[in-house]
């Protein structure tokens, strides 16, 4: 018996074309542009009871080029764990791994997000510092990429809904914040606390996971791919997840910060200048040229002691 149903959601006719069966379409044609695929979660959840013997996923147009995973593969690998109450399937792994949480991460693309996420948290009366909050990819994720029974989707709907009413108190002023996100500064930053949530969710009640990374060679980020830095990436998880399984005792916690030192960053320069309007970045590039490549230099060891510094 198939109680595995993953809806696809769609923005128009190119995003509808490409959903293939088993997928369901999701319709979000006429949904608010400033909430994205959390406004179709959300409206469905709302309007529909679900089955408490099946297990739900609700995925963006870009699931299989961020995850690596097609939506059949997904069923299969729920139907073989379906005892878990979250099946994830992680994109991403190695920011989940190197950060404390996703929070960490976000603050250097989306500056705000911790301030304003604790905001919200303390306003629902949840005690959690996220200055101190340790997850691992056992208990977070992005993009809602995850498949779910009704008991995790209940509580996300409770949770939504009171972060959606805050977005609407005037005493707020999250809905005018907008950050950085693919090239482009008009994001509406609330998207970004939202699509984190479900790890707050994770820490407050206890639910048994299950995490899949397709190929946890592709890295993305600004880490050196080496065979040897995955180790270390895949270490930092590790600790990380005996931290919070085993009584969150120190000595899992000080073995995950000393061997994030030693995780080798790279692409700094270059993302730093795919950031830039051409004209500037080919004045940056000349001056490179003029100093035989010592800006580079300079730059690339000025951000490593950044990230360095922001450890200690």
């Amino acid at each position: 018996m198939n109680n595995v149903e993953i809806r696809q959601i769609f923005y128009d006719k190119n995003t509808y074309r490409v959903i293939k069966s088993p997928a369901i379409p999701l319709d979000n044609t006429t949904g608010p542009r400033d909430w994205f695929e959390f406004w179709p979660i959300l409206k469905f959840l709302y309007n529909n009871e679900l089955n408490s013997s099946y297990h739900y996923g609700f995925f963006s147009p870009k699931f299989q080029e961020k995850t690596g995973y097609s939506i059949n593969e997904v069923m299969d690998i729920v139907k073989k764990n379906n005892e878990n109450d979250l099946i994830i399937f992680s994109h991403s792994w190695e920011l989940l791994s190197y950060y404390k949480n996703p929070w960490e991460y976000g603050e250097t693309v989306h500056p705000g997000i911790i301030d304003e996420t604790q905001k919200f948290l303390n306003h629902a009366g949840i005690n959690i510092n996220l200055n101190n909050f340790i997850t691992s990819c056992k208990d977070s994720f992005y993009s809602n990429y995850v498949v779910a029974n009704k008991k995790y989707w209940d509580n996300w709907v409770k949770l939504s809904l009171c972060f959606y009413n805050y977005t609407k108190l005037s005493t707020s002023k999250i809905n005018f914040l907008n950050t950085h996100h693919d090239r482009k500064n008009n994001y509406p930053l609330k998207v970004f606390i939202q699509e984190r949530l479900p790890s707050i969710l994770l820490a407050i009640e206890r639910y048994k996971t299950a995490n899949f990374v397709k190929n946890y060679n592709d890295i993305k980020w600004n880490f050196k791919k080496t065979p040897q830095n995955i180790e270390k990436l895949k270490s930092c998880d590790f600790y990380k997840e005996q931290f919070i399984k085993k009584g969150k005792k120190v000595e899992y916690l000080s073995k995950f910060e000393k061997i994030k030192k030693t995780v080798l960053l790279e692409n700094l320069w270059f993302n730093f200048m795919t950031s830039k309007p051409f004209l500037i970045k080919k004045f940056i590039a000349f001056l490179n040229l003029l100093t035989q490549g010592r800006l580079q230099e300079s730059f690339e060891k000025k951000r490593n002691n950044e990230y360095l510094n922001r450890l200690n």
